[in-house]
């Protein structure tokens, strides 16, 4: 009939798309380069808003940091470090001159904060009438005062004991914590040797010394961190978890996050061979990544319900200049391959560079053992970056990038200038949360930048696919301060003998399953975000507003802007405890005894507890 098409041909045509979808199949990299992509089932992180209708009256917990001490590193580390600790988890505070002390009112909901050595700054007495009438007090460097010492809970001293390396904890404090030994490096204190009353309770030791301690006076409370190292970054959970111990009731906020980075990914992949990955797995190092490291590391992902952010690079070649054209030519087949089965599983596509090279002009001096050239100046900079955005906007025509991950972590002022002047939907810039800031690294606090009011800094916190001691106390702490914890690894870790330790590919993930499972294991609640979706919840969760009342037996809750769902911990001294379960407007989960996590899906709760079953 005329027009039909015979019936052998419809056949032929069937069989050659079979063939031709086969042949993709086989070749993996070249489905993933030439299929459109679909997303996995694994839903990308999105933040909803909830707000309360109740005008709610002003919360009633007053925690007052008193100044610090002018030029004592101690005292001003401290109070800085406090004041940061407190302002990640959403409890709120004022600053107090130590002449406000004869104003404050006595009440279990109100705390002073003491940092420093020199106790002739305090009225002792004015201190002594606030805690005994039902006042908290929360001293957060060791001092050596005997008229402080009936209060403290200081049965005696012998002096200071420098360098007191380790720590201990009890199963009251908060779980997750490892126990460090004395050979440890990773924490250490001035301590003051001290032998404690018998009525105080010790959750925190060090090397046999009492590190933390309450001791109830009179109607109120005394913590006491009997050391130095409160100033340090990596004690912020420690922090706002000691200070829950001084009330009735204390509820911190918890953003419930984890996000996980992959640098150098999409990037060109090295045609070489590798010794180590020939040995073990009998291929080059290309293969490798295909067929052992990539797939282990999608499953590790999937098992515990996170994507991964890739930080994508153009090019390991030091010299700018290199055209978009010339760059796609080079490296399509490794970007388009690795960045659409990165897209595939709700990942995201951060930027890593134009090259390897960071963003630094000679005037920002970083450290020689990096062996980086230096930029000739920013515009030098934005033309390369621009070219780089031209090979993202052809590869990846619907995504951009929202996030910028500096080489080796090292950046300033002027490369953030470039970042903003040419890539204007970049939202974060995501370094170190610690490190050493003279080698050029950035090293960030949450929060927007001071000049670029748009860019949103999200530092990560840990990184490699070790899982020690040193970094369980790390992940611990980010989980007791606001539940926040950001990591990062490389493809090529496997490849280095100092970031691998000396290990193999089956050892490296199995320590880094190892890392997750704990997450999961400990900290449920921290979700898995890719980095623009976790800026979009921290930032909605610092914005946020809360009024929390505490009363006899309850707390009063109304949240206006807050993120769905949001989360507090809630620590309730002993002899109390709160009934778990589903409530109206969430629920409640039992941490550990004394420590709860409150999830609100609604903007108001009522949270009463009760006596505890002995």
């Amino acid at each position: 009939m005329k027009g039909s098409i015979p019936k052998f041909a419809g056949i032929a045509a069937a069989a050659v798309l079979f063939l031709l979808v086969g042949v993709l199949y086989m070749n993996e990299e070249d489905f993933y380069s030439n299929l459109p992509m679909s997303k996995s089932s694994m839903p990308p992180g999105k933040t909803v808003l909830m707000s309360s209708d109740e005008t709610g009256s002003p919360g009633n917990m007053n925690i007052y940091l008193m100044e610090s001490e002018k030029g004592n590193k101690l005292s001003e580390g401290t109070f800085y470090n406090i004041s940061k600790a407190l302002s990640n988890a959403n409890v709120p505070f004022k600053v107090m001159k130590p002449e406000g002390t004869a104003e404050l009112k006595a009440d279990p909901y109100t705390m002073l904060i003491l940092t420093g050595e020199d106790t002739a700054r305090w009225n002792v007495e004015e201190i002594e009438r606030f805690v005994q009438n039902g006042g908290r007090l929360f001293t957060a460097n060791r001092f050596s005062d005997s008229e402080w010492n009936r209060m403290l809970g200081i049965k005696s001293e012998n002096g200071y004991d420098d360098d007191v390396r380790g720590v201990s904890f009890s199963d009251d404090f908060f779980k997750g914590y490892p126990d460090l030994d004395d050979g440890s490096d990773y924490m250490a204190n001035s301590m003051l040797n001290a032998e404690l009353s018998p009525k105080a309770e010790t959750y925190i030791t060090a090397e046999g010394l009492p590190l933390l301690w309450t001791h109830d006076w009179g109607k109120g409370r005394v913590v006491n961190w009997n050391g130095t190292g409160l100033q340090e970054k990596i004690t912020r959970g420690i922090v706002v978890q000691a200070i829950g111990l001084g009330f009735p009731a204390f509820a911190s906020g918890v953003a419930g996050e984890k996000i996980m980075f992959i640098d150098d990914f999409p990037a060109p992949v090295a045609k070489r061979e590798a010794d180590s990955i020939q040995q073990e797995y009998g291929m080059s190092y290309e293969q490798f990544l295909k067929n052992v490291w990539w797939p282990d590391m999608k499953k590790i992902s999937e098992n515990h319900g996170f994507p991964y952010t890739g930080a994508m690079i153009g090019t390991y070649m030091d010299k700018p200049g290199i055209s978009g054209r010339e760059l796609k030519r080079m490296a399509e087949k490794d970007l388009l391959s690795y960045g659409r089965q990165l897209l595939s599983v709700n990942g995201e596509i951060a930027l890593h560079g134009y090259n390897h090279e960071s963003l630094v002009i000679k005037e920002e001096p970083i450290s020689p053992d990096f062996g980086y050239r230096y930029w000739n100046s920013q515009q030098e900079m934005e033309t390369s970056l621009r070219e780089l955005r031209t090979v993202q906007e052809d590869l990846f025509p619907e995504e951009s990038f929202r996030s910028y991950v500096p080489p080796s972590n090292l950046l300033n002022r002027t490369g953030i200038q470039a970042l903003a002047a040419t890539m204007p939907d970049l939202e974060v810039l995501s370094s170190l949360y610690t490190g050493d800031p003279s080698n050029g690294s950035l090293i960030q606090e949450f929060g927007y930048d001071k000049e670029f009011k748009h860019l949103y800094h999200f530092p990560r916190m840990n990184s490699g696919y070790t899982f020690n001691r040193e970094n369980q106390f790390q992940l611990a702490d980010a989980a007791a301060n606001m539940g926040v914890f950001s990591h990062f690894i490389h493809p090529d870790d496997v490849l280095d003998e100092e970031r691998s330790g000396s290990s193999g590919w089956m050892e490296m993930k199995r320590e880094y399953r190892r890392m997750q499972e704990f997450l999961s294991r400990h900290y449920p609640y921290m979700k898995g975000y890719t980095q623009i979706d976790a800026k979009k919840r921290i930032t909605a969760f610092h914005d946020g507003k809360w009024t929390i009342r505490y009363k006899a037996d309850e707390l009063e809750i109304h949240g206006y802007q807050v993120p769905s769902p949001s989360m507090f911990y809630v620590r309730v001294e002993k002899g109390r405890m709160l009934e778990t379960g589903d409530y109206s407007f969430g629920k409640i989960k039992m941490q550990q005894p004394g420590l709860y996590l409150l999830t609100l899906e609604k903007p108001n709760a009522e949270v009463k507890w009760k006596e505890a079953v002995k």
